[in-house]
């Protein structure tokens, strides 16, 4: 019989699943914050993604990812967009992924050539967000560098996705989320 003064290690780990999961959605609404103070508003939420309710894929029963998208300031009324920004945590491996410890990527599409801002909200795809995990044989991955994803076929109006990552614990605070990811997205 388990005793009563310590949790099973069954519920031990759904408490941790849901520590890190409310933790995500922290760093994602702290997101949300710093990106409207640079004049960049939320579109979209995906969370979670990769979630199956088939019998036969128990490895997918969790989320194993959620991505953020931002859109620009509408500038002297213009509304055209020519790129979408996002923030994404990726908490372990799916098809095309390799994660060991949990990550936040970040990045942007950019489009081919500027459009509707209402078009551009329904032109990406969310799974681009995972475009860092991608090597294409090209170029090795590095975290905290840029990587860039070329289509050869417009998805469906991306010219390129840029990317980087950040190992999700080194980001313990608003500051280090501003410096590491934020400033980061607006250097490029």
């Amino acid at each position: 019989m388990q005793d009563k003064t310590t949790a099973s290690p069954t519920k031990s780990l759904f408490v941790t699943l849901k520590s890190l999961y409310v933790q995500a959605q922290q760093l994602l609404l702290d997101s949300d914050r710093l990106m409207d103070e640079q004049g960049w508003q939320s579109v979209n939420t995906y969370a979670p993604q990769g979630f199956s309710y088939l019998l036969n894929a128990p490895e997918r029963w969790f989320a194993r990812w959620a991505v953020r998208f931002y859109e620009p300031p509408s500038v002297s009324g213009d509304d055209l967009v020519k790129e979408l920004k996002f923030v994404s945590v990726h908490f372990a491996s799916d098809q095309d992924t390799e994660v060991e410890d949990p990550l936040l990527v970040a990045g942007m599409h950019v489009f081919q050539s500027a459009m509707p801002r209402e078009r551009a909200r329904e032109s990406y795809e969310y799974w681009l967000c995972k475009s860092w995990f991608w090597d294409w044989g090209k170029t090795e991955r590095t975290v905290g560098t840029w990587h860039q994803w070329n289509p050869s076929k417009p998805v469906p109006a991306a010219n390129c996705v840029k990317s980087f990552a950040v190992p999700l614990y080194e980001i313990k605070s608003s500051k280090e989320l501003k410096e590491l990811v934020i400033d980061k997205l607006f250097a490029e």
